[in-house]
């Protein structure tokens, strides 16, 4: 409505054109009534004979709008409305809430005023006025103000025009919404208020040929020149779950309207309603045709390059559909525009990742399967099923040492996958074996029942007690700082030792050399032994375990080789 209003205002408020020079004209007689006076006080007149030549009409701005009746058909009066006030949604009605029948409609923008045909008569019964040209009016001419309800107002004169003539100034102010008509009662022209009228000029062909649209058809016209009307139906096709269609009605419109809207609030308001108009249309598109979903939301990024939900629906849309590099680098640019939209498609792009890996490599590409699965560990490095089955994958290409610092991590940020990670050192250790054959021989005194194994722990050498009773391998806490190994957010694990159990803190030994054989990704507990083993640790089942052993009691030496098998 306001850009109709303003429409008003722009020809009220206008350039002036000169005055027409007046006419030179010899002594006349004036008539009483039709001399201009210095106020516009109502003559007095009896009320039985005072006829109107107006109709009100309830609409929904400013309330109730003043309508001139015109001549035309006994049954179908015309309306001369202003544009201003002329209802851009549902019926036209009465003061008393009655429908007015309307035949036919059409608008002028040039004048800012809407001509309406009524089926029968109006409300009230206005007597109608003849409309007469005002390029006919001769210089100085009187003429007579009618108020709406009738009365007749001061007398007054055509002076000049403004806006190149589109409106008419009068020599003193007159009440909006009056007419004036000439000395035979002829209309010819409204009054806007103070010293402006808008003539009749152009309602003297209409009234020969009435406008054809329907009122609703009019109201949709007018709608779609104006921003705000076009934004409030946009909203509207928006509500609930609108289909494609309707999301690309409302796309359309609010276009439009931004094109014209030159208000901050409104350009922001507009700015937000394309943002979610385009993240809809993405989603409505998506599951028949995920190629043009996909290039929509990249042409709207290049508008709106910082809308998180935008970027959230590309991210997860080209990480299904075969591009998990260009995903990766779109969930970085989430990330930094809005750290909660991020999180909210984590577990989604994750299960994305997977399901794209497996997918290679069921096709045979293991290459791209591997590559999937590092940027996406890369990208959320506290997944332990991401690092599973990298860890897994890596095996696969026999990348063992690789495959162990994965599986390692995913065991300790789940504890329950333990298993996986032992089952995985057993294969690197045979795989080693087969590989190299290494064989190391550790000699030991028979007449003790202690057997300590020299070790080299993150190129720190230590000495470790052969412990076929303790689960888990254990070092000293002055090592485990040593080497950094213990963080926030390690596991603990319970251990019985002679005193009990105590619960200590879990750690990762990345490389835990025996001679030359050397076992990768080692889980040991922080235990600072007894006095009498002060310093060292114990070298557990977890180890144990993975490799073969054979002691050859002739020579007192312990053999050890790569493989599980033990003697």
């Amino acid at each position: 409505m306001a850009a109709l209003a303003g429409l008003l205002t722009w020809v009220l408020r206008g350039r002036e054109a000169p005055a027409p020079a007046p006419e030179e004209a010899g002594p006349q007689r004036t008539d009483p009534a039709s001399r201009p006076q210095a106020a516009e006080r109502p003559e007095p007149a009896p009320a039985a004979k005072r006829t109107r030549h107006h109709v009100l009409l309830a609409t929904n701005e400013p309330g109730v709008a003043v309508g001139l009746v015109l001549a035309s058909r006994a049954d179908a009066p015309a309306v001369f409305l202003p544009l201003g006030m002329f209802p851009l949604e549902g019926e036209l009605t009465d003061v008393d809430g009655k429908p007015v029948d309307v035949r036919g409609v059409t608008a002028d923008p040039r004048y800012a005023f809407v001509l309406l045909a009524a089926q029968g008569a109006l409300p009230g019964a206005p007597e109608p006025l003849t409309a007469r040209a005002s390029t006919t009016l001769a210089a100085g001419e009187p003429l007579h103000a009618i108020a709406p309800d009738g009365t007749r107002l001061a007398s007054n004169r055509v002076v000049g025009r403004t806006q190149g003539g589109l409106l008419l100034r009068l020599e003193h102010p007159t009440r909006a919404a009056a007419v004036l008509v000439d000395g035979e009662h002829r209309a010819v022209a409204y009054a806007l208020g103070e010293d402006t009228a808008l003539p009749l000029d152009a309602a003297l062909p209409w009234l020969q040929q009435p406008g054809r649209l329907s009122l609703t058809d009019l109201q949709k016209e007018l709608r779609a020149q104006d921003p705000e009307w076009l934004y409030e139906d946009a909203r509207r096709l928006l509500e609930g779950a609108p289909s494609e269609l309707a999301l690309r009605d409302a796309l359309a419109r609010l276009e439009r309207a931004f094109a014209m809207a030159r208000e901050r609030k409104l350009v922001d308001a507009l700015q937000q309603a394309l943002r979610i108009a385009h993240h809809a249309l993405v989603k409505a598109i998506a599951p028949r045709d995920p190629p043009a979903a996909i290039a929509h939301a990249r042409e709207a990024l290049l508008r709106f390059p910082d809308d998180p939900a935008l970027l959230s629906s590309l991210c997860l849309l080209v990480a299904r559909h075969g591009d998990p590099a260009a995903a990766a680098d779109l969930y970085l640019r989430l990330a930094q525009v809005s750290a909660d939209h991020a999180r909210g498609i984590a577990g989604e792009l994750q299960a994305a990742f997977l399901r794209e890996a497996r997918e290679r490599q069921r096709l045979r590409r293991s290459s791209e399967a591997l590559a999937i699965l590092a940027r996406a560990v890369e990208l959320f490095p506290r997944d332990a099923d991401l690092r599973a089955e990298y860890a897994a994958l890596l095996a696969q290409a026999r990348r063992y040492d690789e495959a162990l610092a994965q599986a390692g991590e995913a065991a300790r940020l789940d504890p329950g996958r333990e298993s996986e990670l032992r089952q995985l050192q057993e294969l690197a250790n045979r795989a080693g074996s087969e590989r190299s054959g290494v064989r190391v021989e550790i000699p030991f005194d028979p007449a003790t029942h202690v057997l300590r194994m020299p070790v080299q722990m993150g190129g720190v050498a230590i000495e470790l007690v052969v412990d076929t009773g303790a689960s888990l391998t254990t070092i000293p806490s002055q090592l485990a700082d040593q080497l950094g190994l213990r963080k926030p957010g390690n596991p603990t694990v319970k251990v019985t030792t002679a005193g009990g159990v105590v619960e200590t803190e879990l750690v990762t030994v990345p490389s835990l050399s025996l001679g030359e054989i050397e076992v990768r990704n080692v889980r040991a507990a922080v235990l600072d032994l007894p006095e009498s083993l002060a310093g060292k640790g114990l070298l557990g089942m977890n180890v144990l375990q993975t490799l073969n052993l054979e002691i050859d009691s002739q020579r007192s030496v312990l053999v050890l080789r790569r493989g599980s098998r033990r003697r």
